[in-house]
């Protein structure tokens, strides 16, 4: 009894460490199980989204921020390996790769390594601001303005869900994300100018 236990833990455990790879990238059933996959993994971004949100609402203080980059750090950390590894190891089936690069035909899914990237960048910022427990104006004004676009594209992806994400959602959510990418090199410059003001000083 004990060996068919444990023979079933090592399936278990096999089955979870090899995720949605398969070898055999032309088959149909194959295919639909990467889509289901990489859907089942839109799902937890979009719960680590709404996750994030929620907590950024909370307003700014040395605790949320720290929270909150706690947060962010291990979103990114669980939401951007298993889906890449699978592109990188050439797994995704023709047709769910075409349906995910190509511009014109881009899902809603696709759009989580985007927002990753924008989110990583804005995570750099929140780090420096949570090792001080004052904020200056520029970083309080920008905390605001992260907040903000963080909840919109949150919005936007729960609107679209699994949908294709339509040229109308593309253009949102692009907009939101130049938005977070001029907010950190505002809040970059900012930083900069605090850093040499201080050393006049001294």
């Amino acid at each position: 009894m004990k060996r068919l236990l444990m023979v079933g833990l090592l399936l278990l455990c096999l089955v979870a460490i090899t995720g949605c790879s398969n070898n055999n990238s032309t088959n149909p059933q194959f295919s639909a199980a990467i889509g289901n996959c990489l859907r089942a993994e839109n799902d937890n971004f979009l719960s680590g989204l709404v996750m994030l949100s929620e907590t950024a609402k909370e307003g700014y203080s040395y605790d949320n921020v720290l929270k909150l980059k706690a947060q962010l750090d291990m979103f990114v950390q669980t939401n951007d390996l298993s889906v890449s590894m699978e592109f990188i190891n050439g797994n995704v089936p023709e047709d769910i790769y075409v349906r995910i690069i190509d511009p014109r035909k881009k899902e809603g899914f696709m759009y989580r390594f985007e927002t990753l990237d924008a989110l990583r960048n804005s995570l750099v910022f929140l780090s420096s601001i949570a090792e001080n427990t004052k904020a200056t104006k520029e970083q309080m004004e920008w905390y605001q303005s992260f907040t903000v676009n963080l909840a919109e594209i949150t919005l936007i992806y729960r609107t679209i869900g699994n949908d294709f994400i339509g040229y109308d959602n593309l253009t949102y959510v692009t907009e939101q994300f130049n938005k977070i990418h001029t907010l950190n090199q505002l809040l970059m410059q900012s930083t900069q100018l605090s850093y040499e003001d201080t050393n006049m000083s001294d």
